[in-house]
This record gives C-alpha cells, sequence and structure tokens, in this order.
C-alpha cells in the first residue's frame, strides 16, 4: 500500500482551508442567495472569505465568481481583496487539476500581498506554492516556501496560517513514511485548531491524527479519529473531505480483511470523486480498488480500476512533462527579451544625454562611447552565454528526469505484468497436460530470467537500494555469466552514498560504454574502477580491445557517444578517451566535481 492515501490527499487539501476556519455559512442559507444581496466589494470580500464552500458546492460557479472577484477587485483598487482573489483562483485551479495555471495566479498574489507588506497574504500564498512544489516533486522550492510562511505566520503572531504551515510539514514526512517525526507536528496542529475553535481545520489535522494511530497499531482510535472528522465536514457540507474521509475508511477495512465492506465504499468514494472533479483521489481509490478486487478474486473488475488508474497516471505524467519543458523555455525567452528591453532603454537615455553634450567634445565622446559600447555587448554576451548554459543544464535535466520515470514505471509495469503472466502460464500448463516437457519449462525460465533482466536495465533497484558501487557489482556479474568477456570491479573511497541523481548518471555512462565495448568487439577483459577524490569522482573503464580513433565517436550517428555528453552536462563533468587506431587498449574516464 503506498503511503497512507488520505495523508497525501488531506495534504493536498490542507492549506486551502486556512480563510474558511472562522466563518460558518448556514446549511439553510444557500450561498448564491446571499451574494445576491450584497454589491461591489461587499461581495468580492465574500467571495474570498467563502472561496471553498463555494468550490465544494458547484466548481464551475466558485471558478466564475473568483474571476468576477479578480476583475471587480482589481477595478475597484482593493488590492488586498485583489491579491486573496488570486490566490485562492489558483487553488481552485489547482483542486480542479488544471496545474498549468496555477503558478501564475500564486506569483501574482505573491507581488501584490509583498507591495502591500501583508504578513497574512505572505503566508497563505507561500502555504499554497509549497503544496504546489510538492505536487511537482520540486522539493528545494516546496521547503523554501514554507520556512518563509513559518518565519512570517510566528513574527505576525498569526496561528491560522502557521497551524497549516506545520500541517503542511507533517504531511511532507508522512508521505515519506516518516510518520513518527510527522507527529508532534500534527499534534502542535490540534492544539492550534482547538485553540481557534477551527471546525474545518480539525476535521483535517483529526484525518492526519487518524494517520499516526494507524502507523502505531490502534486501529481503535484511527476509526474514532476518522468518524470525529467525519462529523465535523459532514455539519459544515465540505464535500470533498467527506470523500476523502470515505475512501480512507474504505482502505481501513480493507487493511482489516473485511474486503465486501473495503469494496462498497471504495467504489461509492470512486464515484462522487469523479463526480466533483478530483482528478487525484480518482486516481487513489482506483488503485486501491484494483487490489481490494484482486484479492476478491475478480479480475476482470481489478483490470478495469486498474486501466481508469493508469489513463490518469499516463496523463498527469504528459502533462508535467509538457509542463516542465515549456515552463524552462518560457523563463528563457522571457529573461532575454527582459534584458534586451532593459538593455535598449537604457542605450536610449545615453544617446539622449549624449546629443547635448557632444557639441563640446565630439571625437572624444565618440571613441569614449564605441569603447563602451563595446564593453556593454560583451558584458550582454556573456551574460546571454551563461544564460544559454544554465538553460541548456536545466533543459537537460528536466528531459533526464522524465526519461529516467518513464523508464522506472515500464520496468516495473514489464517486472510485475509479465512475470505475473508467465508464472500463471507455467502454472497453467502444468495442470492442463499433468507433465509439461522439461524443455517448456526450462523456456518459460529463461524468458522469465530475460525479462527481469530487461527490467534491472530500465530501471535497477539495486542502485536505489544499496548505491552506486552494489549496482555495478550486479551489472556485471550478469555481464560475466556470457563467459566471453571477463569484467573486475574496483572502488576506493566510497564509504557513503553519492547524491542519487550522480549515482544514476554514472551508472547510465558505464552502461553506454560496455555498450560500446561489446558492439565494437576485440576485447577480453575490462576493468572498472570508481574513485572517490577528496574534490571529484572518477569512473575509469579500461579495456584491452583494439584501438580507435576518438574522433570518430562525434562523427557517429549513434545516440550512445550523446547520451554519455547529456549526462556529463547537470554535474558540469567531464571525459577523456586514451585509444589510438592500430594500438591495443583504450582508457575511458569520466569525473565529475564533487566534495564528500
Amino acid at each position: 500500500m503506498p503511503k497512507s492515501l488520505f495523508i497525501i490527499i488531506s495534504f493536498f487539501l490542507a492549506a486551502v482551508t486556512e480563510s474558511f476556519s472562522v466563518l460558518q455559512i448556514s446549511s439553510n442559507t444557500a450561498p448564491e442567495i446571499e451574494l445576491k444581496n450584497l454589491s461591489g466589494a461587499e461581495r468580492a470580500r465574500y467571495i474570498n472569505k467563502n472561496y471553498y464552500k463555494l468550490y465544494s458546492a458547484d466548481f464551475k460557479n466558485a471558478e466564475a465568481l473568483l474571476e468576477w472577484s479578480v476583475s471587480e477587485s482589481r477595478k475597484l483598487g482593493l488590492k488586498r481583496e485583489y491579491g486573496f482573489a488570486l490566490l485562492y483562483s489558483g487553488v481552485v485551479k489547482y483542486l480542479s487539476g488544471n496545474y498549468p495555471a496555477v503558478l501564475e495566479k500564486y506569483l501574482a498574489a505573491l507581488k501584490m500581498f509583498e507591495e502591500l507588506k501583508d504578513p497574512e497574504g505572505i503566508a497563505a500564498t507561500h502555504n499554497e506554492m509549497a503544496v504546489f512544489y510538492h505536487k511537482q516533486n520540486d522539493l528545494e522550492n516546496c521547503f523554501k516556501s514554507l520556512d518563509i510562511a513559518e518565519r512570517t505566520s510566528r513574527e505576525a503572531g498569526d496561528l491560522e496560517r502557521l497551524g497549516t504551515t506545520l500541517g503542511n510539514r507533517g504531511a511532507i514526512l508522512s508521505v515519506r513514511g516518516r510518520i513518527k517525526e510527522a507527529g508532534p507536528y500534527f499534534n502542535e496542529v490540534y492544539k492550534i485548531r482547538v485553540r481557534q475553535n477551527d471546525s474545518t481545520g480539525l476535521g483535517y489535522v483529526l484525518l492526519d491524527l487518524a494517520e499516526v494511530a494507524l502507523a502505531e497499531g490502534n486501529q481503535a482510535a484511527c476509526m474514532a479519529y476518522i468518524d470525529q472528522s467525519t462529523t465535523i465536514r459532514e455539519k459544515i457540507n465540505d464535500r470533498y473531505g467527506v470523500v476523502v474521509n470515505m475512501v480512507f475508511r474504505g482502505e481501513m477495512y480493507m487493511r482489516a480483511g473485511n474486503i465486501p465492506q473495503a469494496i462498497r465504499l471504495l467504489e461509492e468514494g470512486n464515484r462522487q470523486a469523479q463526480s466533483i472533479g478530483y482528478p487525484d483521489l480518482v486516481r487513489q481509490s482506483a488503485d486501491l480498488l484494483t487490489k481490494a478486487w484482486r484479492t476478491a478474486g475478480d479480475p476482470e473488475k481489478a483490470f478495469r480500476f486498474h486501466e481508469q488508474s493508469d489513463i490518469l497516471k499516463d496523463s498527469l505524467f504528459s502533462l508535467e512533462k509538457a509542463r516542465v519543458v515549456e515552463e524552462l523555455q518560457t523563463k528563457y525567452e522571457s529573461e532575454k527579451k527582459d534584458f534586451e528591453i532593459r538593455e535598449q532603454r537604457y542605450l536610449l537615455n545615453q544617446d539622449r544625454w549624449l546629443i547635448g553634450f557632444l557639441s563640446l567634445c565630439v571625437l572624444l565622446l565618440g571613441a569614449f562611447f564605441a569603447l563602451w559600447r563595446q564593453r556593454l555587448i560583451t558584458k550582454r554576451d556573456k551574460i546571454l552565454t551563461e544564460q544559454r548554459i544554465i538553460h541548456q543544464k536545466e533543459m537537460t535535466t528536466a528531459l533526464i528526469s522524465s526519461q529516467e520515470q518513464e523508464r522506472t514505471r515500464f520496468a516495473s509495469d514489464l517486472h510485475d505484468g509479465m512475470g505475473q503472466v508467465m508464472s500463471s502460464l507455467r502454472l497453467v500448463l502444468q495442470r492442463s497436460s499433468g507433465q509439461m516437457p522439461q524443455t517448456a519449462i526450462e523456456l518459460l525460465d529463461q524468458m522469465h530470467r530475460d525479462i527481469r533482466g530487461i527490467a534491472f536495465d530500465l530501471s535497477p533497484t539495486t542502485l536505489k537500494e544499496e548505491g552506486l558501487p552494489a549496482a555495478l557489482r550486479e551489472l556485471v556479474s550478469r555481464l560475466n555469466q556470457s563467459s566471453v568477456i571477463q569484467i573486475t570491479v574496483g572502488e576506493t573511497g566510497m564509504e557513503t552514498r553519492l547524491p542519487s541523481d550522480m549515482e544514476l548518471a554514472l551508472y547510465r555512462i558505464t552502461q553506454e560504454w560496455l555498450n560500446n565495448i561489446f558492439r565494437h568487439g576485440g576485447a577480453h577483459k575490462i576493468s572498472l574502477q570508481i574513485i572517490c577524490h577528496p574534490d571529484q569522482i572518477s569512473l575509469m573503464i579500461e579495456d584491452d580491445g583494439p584501438g580507435f580513433d576518438p574522433g570518430n565517436l562525434e562523427k557517429s550517428t549513434g545516440n550512445g557517444w550523446r547520451n554519455i555528453q547529456s549526462r556529463l552536462i547537470p554535474f558540469a563533468g567531464t571525459v577523456h578517451l586514451d585509444s589510438q587506431k592500430g594500438k591495443q587498449g583504450t582508457v575511458f574516464i569520466a569525473e565529475f566535481p564533487f566534495v564528500p
């Protein structure tokens, strides 16, 4: 089971409850009726203060109302309300899965609050940005936003925003399986929400405490917390929260072995999540239903929910990959355009000043201006070159990350899916024919081993769990089984793990160069060394094959050498080749700057 479904979902929703915590709308009075009695500034304030309530009741209507609030607040010069309208418009787009439009709203809101020096708005916006960055797996910016939100809310004595920030920190730890570390944060949030008499906030933190109780093995306390949370959410008509609780309760029944009750709740939660437009919860409930129906012995229904989950995963993956590349490109072009505009304005102002002064010393100033302009152009070219290098590094990192995510996903599907199919085929053949020929058994086993080998090459689990040296030893062990080439592995100074992205890059470079050696043939022995120096990591691969002209690599139409170069870029790495045509033996060295 992935790390607690409800903690992931509640992390996505926790920050959006801040402004709704004090005001409760009577369940007997429709928000639309109350809005009709308001106008102008009062209407905008009402929408901002009750945006989450409006969204829970009717997503499309809430989105339209918030856009109206943005426009009306700006027209009336209500800067603070304009900032909150932008912020909550971004929240609504986030909850509905419209991720590309979210950050633009948040940044516009943050700019307004910083101009106003409004600590409440700054903390609220950074809380929402932290949730968004966590969704994009950008932990660096996520924690930066949380740090700003916590510092700002503590300085301002803003318990409401502080509680949200602490809840977000706990949620991040919970998502990563560090539930014991998350517990103190949730307890502090609970005290804050009780002190504020914040029923909405209590609905969320009670669910967080349920996760802590579950981790401690206290299932009774876990269910009691869920019951308390559900009661609160039903009372305030929090449709999203009620559906989240329903799905999590289904998960609890499934863990307890009550599969029929679990399926009933999970299917209802899946249906309601679809009806209110909550893609993350639809995907999570579909994952749980896939396992529940598989346990119940109905593979057809399990496969149907598995397909639903895969469609959403593929959609979010494609969106994420397109978003990363598009965002980096837009950022680069925008910065370049801004720089050129600033330069043109600067030159224009200088030209106006020079017109009046040139009448006194035309020749001198002409020479001075030419020299100054040349320096400016040189500086500009230097800045643009640096920007291109940074952009290339960011683009390469984003593309490599997308490729590795797809490799991992494909390897998992291949290993789990095909492995299970072949095991089932082996069992069916044995049962149907009584005694299956030994040759068929050996063929099936060989196919199974081949599939596992492909999955390992795509996404080696040893690399993630044990580190680079262990992964290289396993890779070499697999290659040595052919008995055609003998490969040895050595390591020096590798007492601690390297950063995971650096380990992956060195592993992929090793694969590419070994493939190059095998493709050209002629080598019988290969020595592979990984060495940790005080200021760098070195990967050295030596073989006794025939030498070649290194210049041919740049002319090659294959992708191997280009793949090696792209893996070097994010780390400012270098590669050295010692090989000559007609001379036996080649030495390949890749070096990454690194201080342990």
